[in-house]
């Protein structure tokens, strides 16, 4: 025990000192209690200097026997209990989603709030970047997506009128659900806009690095950001909801900081829809060019003179940024074949 325990903390300060791993604290140093208890128990029950000296020690066992007992399960962790069976979910996910293409790049996941925190290890280590996934806090709804993840406190959410069931786990109480708009029939394209960064004298547009053409923009000081995409909806509209997708070929340095992608949707000069997220995680190599996006189903059904834009802006400039081949697609939901 004294070897394990000194192995431990010394872990604990060559990670500190070498990778700036922060302190052990709160809960996440409750495991240190339990070898302590042990290395001072043991001594007492081997050489106890009264009768009453083993029982007390021994009671001081019991939480530890009960801890003991109640992790002989191989299922699921006590505290992460939603993401019990996260990785079958992601097999499922990746063999059931409709195939990538240039209007529809990513895959939208939004997930529940205990099977958020391991998704990024699984997007990671399969080389799934394309799966784009948005927390969910209860009692918020969940963001419109292709997939929902939903654990014990969300199934008040769940639109049985639009989700079909994938998968469910009895023992983790948690769900796969996936929505059934926009995968039955061709969606209608409602609008495209290209903006390849080839216009003369334009801002921010530099000749050492580009995807296509001849030049790219480089983000700095003097170009904080790329001017939006957007499409206003026209007179006629018949009030449907559409599902808008930007896109953007993308080289960033380094992982210092992040680019933020989003789509809102403007009506009478207010923000009534919005999404966003980090491209970060959807860059296989900094300092390569990458294809990232960011979707948006509309919900609020769609009025004449509404504005559906496509941005983007780096949180800070620590990294360099380089964009070319602003893309932004605007579909509506075709008809069943």
């Amino acid at each position: 025990a004294w070897v394990v325990l000194l192995s431990i903390l010394l872990g604990m300060c060559v990670q500190h000192l070498w990778l700036n791993v922060p302190w052990p604290r709160s809960r996440t140093a409750l495991f240190l209690l339990p070898l302590v208890l042990f290395i001072v128990v043991v001594p007492v029950i081997r050489y106890p200097p009264r009768r009453w000296s083993v029982v007390i020690p021994s009671l001081l066992c019991v939480p530890l026997l009960v801890h003991a007992a109640r992790c002989c399960n191989i299922t699921y962790p006590i505290e992460w209990k939603g993401s019990g069976e996260l990785r079958h979910m992601v097999d499922l996910l990746e063999r059931d989603h409709l195939p990538l293409s240039a209007q529809r790049p990513i895959v939208t996941l939004s997930s529940a709030d205990e099977s958020q925190g391991p998704l990024p290890y699984y997007i990671a280590t399969r080389g799934i970047r394309w799966l784009s996934s948005t927390p969910r806090k209860a009692p918020d709804p969940f963001k419109p997506s292709d997939y929902y993840i939903v654990e014990y406190d969300g199934f008040d959410q769940v639109d049985q009128a639009h989700w079909s069931l994938l998968y469910r786990s009895d023992v983790c109480n948690t769900s796969l659900y996936r929505d059934e708009r926009f995968r039955n029939g061709e969606p209608v394209i409602v609008h495209h806009d290209l903006r390849d960064m080839e216009a003369p004298n334009l801002p921010g547009a530099v000749a050492e690095d580009h995807v296509s053409g001849r030049q790219c923009l480089r983000l700095d000081a003097s170009l904080l950001r790329p001017e939006d995409l957007a499409w206003v909806v026209p007179q006629d509209w018949d009030g449907a909801d559409v599902l808008a997708t930007g896109t953007m070929m993308l080289k960033q340095s380094n992982d210092s900081t992040w680019m933020t992608l989003w789509i809102s949707v403007e009506r009478e000069g207010r923000m009534v829809e919005h999404r966003d997220l980090a491209a970060s995680s959807q860059i296989v190599e900094f300092g390569h060019w990458t294809r990232v996006g960011v979707e948006l189903r509309t919900t609020i059904g769609l009025r004449a003179g509404d504005v559906v834009s496509f941005g983007a802006a780096p949180y800070t400039l620590d990294a360099s940024f380089f964009v070319d081949d602003m893309e932004f697609w605007v579909l509506r939901e075709g008809s069943a074949p």
